[in-house]
């Protein structure tokens, strides 16, 4: 992710994932939009030579809540969990100039942070980012067909709603009815609203905490989220979406007394499967908790066989998981939480618009190609479950790992 000239002639890729806000802090913008940051123009000089370490710099926004560490993001190598941050003024590398960010008139760039999470019973799928949560509560679950009155089934999933609504500081709850595309406006948009309106109505009356207004409406089916080309795009356009803002964040931990990277050959757990006739085994290290709900998963995949072969499987997410697959990255990972049976994806980033989707992983273009008997490290920030002391995790059509400890 480049800001000013997108090259591969500055240092613009490194940034810190600020958990408390929810947002990804890349390199800031210089007048000219430029890069804050190390710019190489030296075309003639590689950037790293054999056994030579270079040194590089980027002027990246603060992290918010007064933040006494951060985790440093590169799209090459897994984040630096933990990093202090000095209050020294920064060491220019050699030949380097760093600008003073109180004359350079620059610009902070930082982007939205997307956290993906659902249910394992496929009742209620849960986005949160820097500003929002968006709860899709399925209407296959809540309603009978054709119908705006509750079913049965829908009590619990309307109770764990609220008990989400309770947990946050929000005023003011949205709640938005959906239809796919089968059936005519006639019936799908009326048809939402009224399922929008009942679902309201529960909810006042489950919600606990005082002060907060409820809006209801309908959008037939104009507001799809996926294709309603097949069965399980439709099922999942079939929705309630409950709506409110961001809870309030903790402040962020204490740093420890040295920078933590990820460190390989943990005990997690590993599993073997065959890909085109060939052996594979994942091993899968303790997660990595960064806060605020985002951890970080690093894995390495082997290929034991005798000969090449691909492991596309692992930027291949399937539709029916949350989150979102095809953005060219290791998303086809998820950890499983068992005791809220939940089911939590990669984190991904984008910007305010829909535009500039990205996978907070590994890049597979270069990864998803395995030599015979080669080993490959991954690595994904993902969507973690509360209070978490282990997990299972899946990773792409590999056998499930179960007990995976979270740190």
């Amino acid at each position: 992710m480049a800001s000013g000239r997108d090259k591969d002639d500055m240092a613009s890729g490194l940034g810190i994932i600020d958990a408390a806000a929810g947002r990804l802090l890349m390199p800031s913008t210089t007048p000219d939009g430029g890069c804050a940051c190390t710019v190489e123009d030296d075309f003639e000089r590689p950037w790293l030579e054999p056994g030579k370490p270079r040194t590089f710099f980027a002027l990246v926004p603060a992290p918010s809540g007064g933040a006494t560490s951060a985790t440093v993001y590169t799209p090459f190598a897994p984040p630096f969990v933990n990093v202090p941050i000095s209050d020294e003024p920064p060491q220019p590398p050699p030949n380097q100039q760093i600008p003073d960010p109180a004359t350079a008139q620059l610009t902070p760039l930082s982007y939205p942070v997307e956290l993906p999470s659902a249910s394992l019973d496929n009742s209620m799928e849960t986005t949160t980012d820097d500003r929002r949560v968006r709860i899709n509560l399925s209407s296959d679950v809540l309603f009978k067909v054709n119908k705006a009155d509750l079913s049965a089934g829908a009590r619990h999933v309307l109770e764990r709603t609220a008990g989400q609504i309770d947990e946050s500081d929000a005023a003011e709850v949205a709640i938005d009815g959906h239809a796919d595309s089968t059936g005519t406006d006639a019936i799908n948009q009326p048809l939402s609203e009224r399922r929008a309106d009942t679902v309201r109505k529960d909810l006042a009356s489950l919600v606990t905490r005082e002060g907060v207004t409820f809006r209801a409406r309908g959008h037939g089916s104009a507001q799809p989220l996926y294709s309603n080309a097949d069965a399980d795009g439709r099922r999942k356009n079939r929705r309630v979406t409950v709506s409110f803002d961001r809870p309030g964040t903790l402040p962020a931990p204490s740093p420890s007394s040295t920078p933590s990277p990820v460190e390989s050959g943990r005990p997690g757990g590993s599993s073997s499967t065959n890909v085109k006739g060939q052996p594979f085994t994942v091993e899968v290290d303790p997660i990595r908790v960064i806060g605020e709900g985002i951890g970080l998963m690093v894995f390495r995949t082997t290929n034991n066989g005798i000969k090449e072969t691909w492991l596309h499987d692992l930027s291949d997410r399937p539709t029916a998981l949350p989150g979102r697959g095809g953005i060219g990255g290791a998303t086809n990972v998820d950890v499983v939480d068992p005791r809220g049976k939940t089911l939590h994806g990669a984190a991904v980033v984008y910007g305010r618009q829909g535009s500039r989707l990205y996978c907070l992983c590994t890049p597979t273009k270069y990864k998803s190609d395995h030599l015979a008997q080669e080993t490959k490290e991954h690595w994904a920030v993902i969507s973690l479950p509360r209070d978490p002391s282990s997990v299972r995790v899946r990773v792409a059509e590999f056998p499930p790992l179960a007990d995976v400890p979270v740190i």
